[in-house]
């Protein structure tokens, strides 16, 4: 449910359904995460602090738990207790003093807890600061300690903004109310909150399916909408340098930004077989993410550090026909090897690259919607095609093992036929007489393809 990188960028925490949480030394190549702790429910989020010493994780079981140095295995966590229903969130203040958190339905409350002072039972305790109308489904500070940001089932985003930060908390946990300002335009569910390195920008994500970028340096300006989702954003994340902002979609994608091109199309990552609930940059560049489908994931996403690697290991720059297979049409040749000398493209090889950016793009959008079945179908019709043999509708229900005449053979076939992969060449005279073969068009295709590859196309 939740991934979280420390500062120093050697720890990744993860807090899951199976109650546990877990604890990576990303310096170690071979280590394998290690339960540290676990809760008597599921673990909604983990968070460090700025010094990369403490770790909290808050649980389904309404406590949170707090660990001052995660590296001594034998010190237990403190249990911090308070929340009516389960937390969902926590987030640290920059200097570590202070945590805020914020819990679901029954107690929809955001907490600051003051961790420098326990009561006379030696317990830290934290009092509702305020109320959202929905569940708190995320909370952040900013860089400087004087914001802090949550958002709610409710569709709102709350922000508190401080003068100071050490006298306002102070004012604040001794009883001090300070109504916080309220940032309303999602028209669903707000997932997440994260603000930017430099303080300057607040980011949120929602089941209305943008992302929203809020300038809070200019609170009379309405925020950039990002509407490129097909579902519900569940998490946001700025890189460390505040140049990139990533978002995880229940579509099992990760999208990333460049923040000084906004308008420009997103990255997209795919990978993950089920929703993605968590991302988190490490400093280096990279990104974590966490899944439904029970994995942590590793992207490197700096070009920089992916044309590092291709040096490293080939020694020379791509050609730009490895350039078109590995990048695509869409994004234009550039030398990743500045120490290199440029490799070079004849007259012939650019005509034809150009030639091929139309085909390739449609081929790829229509691939990608196509099932598995049919993609077998269409592998199966285009090596009777290399042998110049037209497929029967019935052979392809022989090979599958279906009946002879079976709709789902026909419906797959003409459904292929229609996007226009292939061609009747003979009508027949009834079920599983039909033959089909490559259309015109997609023989073309293929023509160009493996002229210009060198070899077959790979599904």
């Amino acid at each position: 449910m939740s991934v979280a990188v420390s500062a120093d960028g050697r720890w990744l925490a993860s807090g899951s359904w199976d109650y546990t949480v877990r604890l990576l030394d990303l310096k170690q190549p071979d280590a394998v995460p290690q339960i540290i702790g676990s809760h008597d429910g599921k673990v909604f989020a983990v968070a460090f602090d700025p010094t990369s010493q403490m770790l909290v994780s808050a649980s389904q079981d309404r406590t949170l738990k707090l660990w001052r140095d995660f590296k001594d295995r034998e010190r237990p966590p403190e249990i911090l207790t308070g929340h009516g229903d389960g937390v969902s969130s926590a987030a640290f203040c920059v200097g570590g003093r202070w945590l805020a958190s914020g819990s679901w339905g029954q107690d929809p409350t955001v907490r600051p807890w003051d961790l420098q002072n326990q009561n006379e039972s030696g317990t830290i305790t934290g009092r509702a600061l305020w109320k959202h109308e929905g569940s708190v489904t995320s909370v952040a500070f900013d860089g400087t300690g004087q914001r802090l940001a949550s958002s709610s089932d409710d569709g709102k985003i709350k922000l508190l903004e401080l003068t100071t930060v050490e006298d306002d908390w102070d004012a604040i946990v001794l009883g001090k109310q300070i109504e916080p300002r309220i940032l309303d335009g999602h028209s669903a569910r707000v997932w997440s909150v994260e603000f930017s390195p430099d303080s300057h920008f607040l980011a949120s994500g929602s089941d209305d399916r943008s992302v929203r970028i809020w300038d809070l340096g200019n609170p009379k300006a309405n925020p950039k909408i990002i509407e490129e989702h097909n579902f519900w954003v569940g998490s946001v994340a700025f890189s460390s340098d505040g140049q990139k902002l990533a978002s995880a979609d229940y579509d099992k994608t990760i999208r990333i930004w460049d923040m000084n091109y906004l308008n420009e199309p997103s990255i997209i990552l795919r990978g993950h077989d089920q929703s993605v609930t968590s991302v988190a940059f490490t400093p280096e560049g990279y990104l974590v993410s966490g899944s439904y489908d029970n994995t942590i994931r590793y992207w490197i996403v700096d070009t920089g550090i992916l044309a590092d690697m291709i040096c490293d290991r080939v020694l020379r720059n791509l050609t730009r026909k490895e350039w078109q297979w590995f990048m695509g049409p869409d994004i234009s040749y550039e030398v990743t090897c500045p120490t290199c000398v440029p490799e070079k493209a004849d007259d012939d090889e650019l005509a034809l690259t150009m030639a091929l950016e139309k085909p390739v793009q449609e081929f790829r959008e229509k691939l990608a919607g196509l099932l598995s079945g049919q993609l077998a179908f269409l592998k199966f019709i285009e090596d009777r095609a290399a042998r110049q043999q037209d497929t029967a509708e019935e052979d392809l229900a022989r090979i599958f093992h279906r009946p002879k005449g079976d709709a789902g053979t026909y419906y797959r076939l003409e459904t292929l036929r229609r996007l226009g992969f292939l061609k009747r060449t003979q009508a027949g005279h009834g079920p599983g007489t039909i033959r089909y073969g490559l259309s015109d068009k997609y023989q073309d295709y293929l023509n160009q393809v493996k002229k210009y590859f060198g070899h077959e196309t790979n599904y």
